[in-house]
């Protein structure tokens, strides 16, 4: 009995110092109307580029999309966006983060001025998400052409 207190003991703390860190996060669910009201910024596009950013935890992943249209927001063609930390680019993952995959759609509702960001709370997502909230949102408008 002892020997089995000892190596369950042994493995969570393992368990506890070998795991990889991770942040909690817990959203309300909004509808898209809410979601809408409450971001800067709403946009369908394509990731075209995603790299570690300058900021560490919360604003980890810059992502760069190639935008088809625009619900909300002054947005370029080519637009910057910011998210946690993912697991793909870290060793370890922020729970908040949106899990954005070059090559992939997305409906994005970003938050900020001058620096947007969006995280798995703001509604942000992926098809089939996407395709139900595109026709609550309606006809959308095209983006501003690219700073030159």
């Amino acid at each position: 009995m002892k020997t089995i207190t000892l190596v369950l003991l042994a493995l969570t703390v393992s368990l506890i110092f070998l795991t990889d860190e991770a942040f909690a996060c817990t959203c309300g669910e909004m509808t898209v109307s809410e979601y809408r009201k409450s971001a800067s910024a709403v946009f369908l596009g394509k990731v075209i580029r995603k790299e570690k950013s300058d900021g560490f935890e919360k604003d980890g992943v810059a992502v760069t999309l190639e935008v088809e249209k625009v619900w909300k927001g002054k947005i370029l063609k080519k637009t910057l966006i910011y998210t946690g930390a993912t697991e793909d680019l870290y060793p370890f993952l922020n729970l908040c983060a949106t899990p954005f995959t070059v090559g992939e759609k997305y409906i994005v509702f970003a938050y900020g001025k001058n620096k947007l960001s969006t995280d798995v709370c703001a509604g942000t997502g992926d098809f089939p998400y996407a395709a139900n909230v595109i026709k609550q949102l309606g006809q959308g408008k095209p983006p501003r052409k690219s700073k030159r």
